[in-house]
């Protein structure tokens, strides 16, 4: 090998102050092969080793070999590509001991921060193209089980196209159940002195908080993301701008043109808590391609001078109508409002809309049921339980009320209250109560009644399917139902179909962590250590809304450690 690639030329100082960890040059490939035309100019990357035992060459050597790993597995336009033979070694050279090289493809273009000191900061136009671009590349990485840990502008190549390229994996790492193990959760009782043995790669201002103490995760990519564009929409290096001290999140939209929603979306990428980020890049494409193209068009008509003019004269019209229908359209009008920062998380504001909803119209339920969700959300239960009361009093058969009742008290680890309303609920509201039969059966379970929690999961899941045959509604529906009937019948060793029930779950696209730690557990009864490892991953790094999945969690950690424990020093 290494008479067939020669060295053409440094692609950084190889005599600078700061000494490099790897030296990387413009090569040409003299003899070609794999694929690759004889003559073609290519990228090698040279890392010397001194010494065979030391732990530091040892460690640079493993990254080297994930980043060959990446590029030549990850087959997308938006990664560079390297020959099935790219990363070789020579010994005895008389410079080192060792010489590891890594071949890869050559990018013509400049990186996105010399093209940001050329051009300034981007356009909103140019974010939402280039975050597209990039999002489908970490796509490509993260379903390969990898992530790219060291996202920033110089990490990033424009081409001549307009293309971007993610480029130098050399941080990259790769998704285990041992190293997902090692950062999950948080401390342990006794892990207050433990030490991290994961290793801390970052740059500061992109890196999340997880990452810089040792903790990375896949979902700690996207924090990076949004640092990058936040960088290349206002021109300003992350770290040059203030943060919030009480929350820790970065003051930034002043110094960038860029509207409420791309700006909301990108704050949610740098959320300090990884469970606040998008759960992986699946749910990440879709809210790029769905969900924020239709709040954008929204923002923009809601900002159009024609689309103003018409409220107001929709506003004069009502109220030329008739008092009452003036009032019904204003109540109408808040309760939409408040119910879109509900569902933002914004529960002051939501609070505050409801509330001017209920005086315009006192009899508005939707605004009383809203009203008492938002409650709950800042803790405030007086508030929520006069808004529920009050829908009773209005409606004594609103089953709606019954199930977020039984909800409130779940939340709160009531079940006998929770299963009360949750019947109660089932009672009134018949077949339209699927959510209240998926809860019940959920608590019956839990209290160790699994024919009944059965028999209440195959009810929810044959009235889910009957919805979406007549509604098209999306197939996830009755997932919960299936996720619910695996577990009981995993409970009564039941273990073929409860594995069949769960990958019905999964396959219908339930996202939360409780179908994928249950299937781990059942995996591993099975003796099936391939999918109760594949599993084990997905538990570990999804969201979850149930305590007892928490408790999950946890065992798999503590029995890991506790494994740990049981080797000999040189395997830790």
């Amino acid at each position: 090998m290494k008479d067939r690639y020669r060295l053409l030329k440094p692609l950084r100082p190889i005599d600078g102050p700061i000494p490099q960890d790897v030296e990387v040059f413009e090569c040409v490939d003299t003899t070609g092969g794999d694929g690759v035309e004889p003559g073609t100019h290519l990228i090698i990357k040279i890392l010397l080793a001194h010494d065979r035992l030391d732990s530091y060459d040892a460690k640079r050597v493993k990254l080297m070999y994930r980043e060959s790993e990446v590029v030549k597995n990850v087959d997308h336009p938006g990664i560079p590509k390297a020959p099935k033979d790219g990363l070789f070694y020579l010994r005895d050279t008389g410079v080192a001991n060792e010489v590891y090289c890594l071949v890869q493809q050559k990018i013509e273009g400049q990186t996105l921060d010399k093209w940001l000191e050329e051009h300034g900061p981007i356009s909103e136009k140019l974010a939402l193209n280039w975050l597209d671009q990039l999002a489908e590349s970490l796509h490509a990485v993260h379903q390969l089980g990898y992530f790219h840990r060291d996202i920033k502008p110089a990490n990033v190549m424009i081409k001549p196209d307009g293309k971007l390229m993610l480029i130098d994996f050399g941080a990259a790492r790769d998704i285990t159940d041992t190293y997902l193990a090692r950062i999950s959760s948080a401390p342990l009782e006794d892990d207050y002195n433990h030490r991290l043995e994961t290793t801390s790669i970052f740059t500061v201002g992109y890196a999340s908080p997880e990452q810089m103490i040792g903790k990375g995760l896949p979902q700690s990519d996207f924090f990076a993301l949004g640092r990058t564009f936040v960088h290349l929409l206002t021109g300003i290096r992350p770290n040059h701008l203030p943060t919030n001290m009480d929350t820790g999140e970065l003051i930034w939209r002043d110094k960038a043109k860029v509207s409420k929603p791309l700006a909301d979306f990108l704050d949610t990428l740098m959320a300090i808590a990884p469970g606040k980020r998008p759960q992986n890049t699946a749910s990440l494409l879709s809210y790029l391609q769905s969900s924020l193209p239709r709040k954008l068009r929204a923002y923009k008509l809601r900002r159009d001078r024609r689309f103003q003019f018409g409220v107001v004269i929709g506003v004069i019209l009502l109220l030329i109508g008739g008092h009452r229908t003036g009032m019904n359209w204003a109540s109408t009008h808040y309760f939409d409002e408040g119910s879109k920062h509900l569902f933002a998380d914004r529960y002051k504001e939501a609070r505050a809309d409801l509330e001017r909803a209920i005086q315009f119209n006192p009899k508005n339920l939707d605004a009383y049921n809203n009203l008492a969700s938002t409650c709950q959300s800042l803790n405030d239960d007086d508030c929520a339980f006069r808004s529920y009361k009050k829908v009773l009093e209005l409606d004594p058969n609103n089953w709606v009320t019954y199930s977020q009742l039984g909800g409130y008290y779940d939340f709160r680890n009531e079940n006998e209250q929770a299963a009360k309303y949750y019947r109660k609920a089932i009672e009134v509201g018949e077949d339209r109560a699927v959510e209240a039969y998926n809860n019940l059966a959920r608590i019956e379970i839990l209290q160790g009644n699994y024919a009944e929690a059965i028999r209440l999961s195959t009810k929810a899941i044959n009235i889910s399917e009957k919805v979406i045959q007549k509604t098209k509604q999306p197939p996830e529906v009755p997932a919960a139902g299936y996720k619910n009937r695996g577990w009981a019948k995993l409970e009564l060793q039941q273990y073929d179909q409860a594995i069949a029930d769960l990958n019905k779950s999964s396959e219908l696209g339930y996202m939360n962590a409780d179908t994928y730690c249950l299937l781990t557990r059942a995996y591993e009864i099975k003796k099936d250590d391939v999918q109760a490892d594949s599993n084990q991953e997905i538990c570990l790094t999804s969201a979850y809304t149930s305590p007892e999945v928490y408790e999950w969690k946890m065992s798999i950690i503590r029995r890991f450690r506790r494994d740990q424990k049981k080797l000999p020093e040189s395997q830790n």
